[in-house]
């Protein structure tokens, strides 16, 4: 019995005496386990919030077990480092990396919590595009009021009471890492065990994303990347662009409409608005609330089949103008690819064709190179939340919402509406109330909590005031009759469908699927509702081709009123995973690296893509190959540098 207690003993503890105390390796040894618990103690945080619990406590046991199983294969490998380096125990160098890995993994480990709680969806390295420093005062509000006073203390708790504790232990109980591997390798099997046991498996996607570590994750891909990830990549040889696919760039095609030639244009963007929340503002009983929404759309041709490319402002904003599909680059947006390459753009064409433009955003425009994509193009005018004034508390809602209220930009938009409207022009207006975490200045008078759906839709309330005061100026002036509104929604929003929250995460329809309205001056002024397909690269080219413009070469969008228009969308999503989705027809196709093949749904017979159905093998095939060709094609496009820099103005 001593022998096999001495035996166990060494597992842990070496002798003192024998071997001198190194201060490299115990710290480095107190991280390995700080990154040990803070692992662990994070998994069970996002068990608790996201995982069934109301089982019996043996069931709750194998459920947190299979949870953790990606955990444990992290765990090893950082402990195995940690133990080789026990060999090393003069070396500093080597004890400093196993320290920085460790902080890696307690860092990715803790951000995957607040990821995981903000928008419902695992980290991954996708998000390195978004969090940058020339974008941290846009971004960084929003995800400060997400974080709660529990995930502050989740962080106090990771990066100073455990490195703590795990110190002392490091240095006065446990001085080796033979045993804490050994135990990691029964975690690791147990944990794989409990997976099968629980039928991990076959649990839909939003399940699984419960189950996922980040570092695992990509580390998976990097090793040994799926069949899927491969084709979303590009990476697979297709002989598509024989075919003339619906994506590839278009000639010059002339103006088919052409019905409304030389009347003005106010293009309205409002931020984060799926058709789903139009679809409610328009119901019998809220439309009191949305008379102005209410009115463009119930008179003018709705498309009811309408999609954002992608589910992020950024890459709308940049389809929109550019009517080129979002960029595929992991840290680009497309209008930070584009904005030094000579390509037409809207407003440009516009210009060209004698219009005034404008842009008025309640927004930052510096955020992810929009700014520096507009200047120089066509806009006489471009106007943000940064060069905006118009209330006492504009401080107060820009550290909190990092925009100002749309009833700010109305004002400013209105005032250049009564500088330039006896001169044709196009006018454009991207409304940000709606984005998360909702921008209502009577947020004690309306219902539900802090980023809810009700105060989504008082924040549209809003908005659709705020469009009321650009219509009271047009008909002011007495150009109303002669002004074309076009209002579209850039991205949806989730909350909680597919177990995900706000957008960028998916290519599910309560991200992507968004309203577009054609209402006001020479187009019908009875409803038309249109069930064509089609995307934000779309939106230019239709627009032109109201108002008898024929759109440029180069372009990949086709006017939704032309007769040969496609008549099916591509979308894709990188946060979370990667997703490329098709419609065609009631049928949509999405193409995940989180499954095996394609998941196809029926959207007519399930709009809330609930039960997704397996393609045939000849189908399947076909399909991936088309979101690969869509994929490669797009990675491969090229422009010229642009020659020269126009100046312009940026004033009130």
């Amino acid at each position: 019995m001593s022998l096999l207690k001495s035996r166990i003993n060494s597992l842990f503890r070496t002798s003192i005496a024998n071997i001198p105390v190194n201060l490299s390796t115990v710290i480095a040894r107190a991280f390995v386990f700080s990154a040990i618990l803070t692992l662990l103690y994070c998994r069970l945080i996002i068990w608790r919030s996201f995982a069934d619990t109301n089982s019996s406590l043996f069931w709750n046991l194998v459920s947190i077990l299979a949870f953790s199983w990606q955990d444990f294969i992290v765990l090893i490998l950082l402990a195995g480092c940690a133990w080789i380096l026990e060999k090393r125990r003069s070396s500093w160098q080597y004890s400093i990396i196993i320290m920085l890995l460790a902080l890696l993994v307690m860092f990715v480990t803790v951000a995957n919590v607040y990821a995981m709680h903000i928008v419902g969806s695992p980290l991954d390295s996708s998000w390195l595009g978004e969090l940058n420093l020339r974008d941290a005062g846009t971004t960084w509000p929003m995800i400060t009021t997400y974080i709660s006073a529990s995930m502050k203390k989740l962080a106090v708790i990771s990066f100073i009471i455990v490195p703590l504790i795990c110190l002392i232990i490091s240095r006065f109980l446990v001085k080796r890492l033979t045993a804490c591997l050994i135990l990691l390798f029964v975690g690791a099997f147990a944990a794989f065990i409990c997976q099968l046991a629980i039928g991990a498996a076959s649990l839909p996607a939003e399940k699984r994303f419960t189950f996922t570590n980040p570092v695992f994750t990509e580390l998976h891909n990097l090793v040994s990347p799926s069949k899927n990830l491969k084709y979303l990549n590009g990476k697979v040889k297709t002989q598509a662009t024989i075919n003339k696919p619906s994506y590839q760039q278009q000639p010059v095609h002339a103006a088919t409409f052409d019905c409304c030639r030389d009347q003005n244009i106010v293009f309205i963007t409002i931020d984060t608005v799926p058709q789903k929340a139009i679809e409610r503002a328009l119901s019998t009983n809220t439309t009191s609330k949305y008379p102005n929404l209410s009115e463009l759309f119930n008179n003018g041709i709705v498309f009811k089949n309408f999609y954002a490319n992608f589910p992020l402002s950024a890459q709308s904003m940049g389809s929109m103008a550019t009517s080129v599909h979002p960029s595929f680059s992991p840290v680009l947006t497309t209008m930070e690819e584009l904005q030094d390459k000579e390509v037409e753009i809207l407003s440009s064409v516009l210009s060209h064709h004698g219009y005034h433009n404008a842009l008025f955003m309640s927004g930052q425009l510096k955020y992810a190179g929009a700014y520096a994509m507009m200047k120089g193009r066509g806009f006489d005018t471009i106007i943000d939340s940064d060069t905006i004034k118009c209330n006492t508390d504009d401080n107060e809602a820009m550290a909190l919402y990092a925009h100002l209220g749309d009833d700010c930009t109305a004002q400013a938009a209105s005032r250049w509406i009564n500088d330039h409207g006896n001169k044709k022009f196009f006018l454009w207006v991207w409304f940000t109330n709606p984005h998360s975490p909702y921008f209502v200045r009577a947020r004690a008078k309306t219902g539900g909590t802090l980023g809810s759906a009700e105060q989504h839709m008082a924040a549209l309330a809003e908005t659709d005031t705020a469009i009321g005061v650009l219509r009271n100026k047009l008909k002011t002036k007495r150009i109303l009759d002669k002004t074309i509104f076009v209002i579209v929604g850039d991205h949806g929003e989730a909350f909680g469908e597919h177990g995900q929250l706000n957008h960028g995460s998916s290519v599910y329809e309560e991200q992507v699927h968004v309203p577009l309205v054609f209402s006001g001056g020479n187009l019908p002024s009875h409803s038309q509702q249109l069930y064509t397909i089609g995307s934000m690269v779309d939106l230019a080219p239709s627009i032109l081709d109201i108002v008898g413009i024929s759109s440029p070469t180069g372009w990949q969008g086709r006017s939704l009123f032309a007769k040969d228009h496609p008549n099916q969308a591509f979308f894709a999503s990188r946060r979370s995973g990667k997703m490329v989705g098709l419609r065609v027809g009631n049928i949509k196709y999405i193409l995940s690296n989180l499954e095996e093949g394609i998941i196809a749904y029926n959207l007519e017979k399930d709009p809330g893509e609930q039960k997704p159905f397996r393609l045939d093998t000849d189908t399947e095939k076909k399909i991936m190959t088309k979101i690969s060709g869509y994929v490669a094609y797009r990675k491969a496009m090229r422009w010229p540098t642009k020659a020269t820099n126009s100046n312009e103005i940026r004033a009130a």
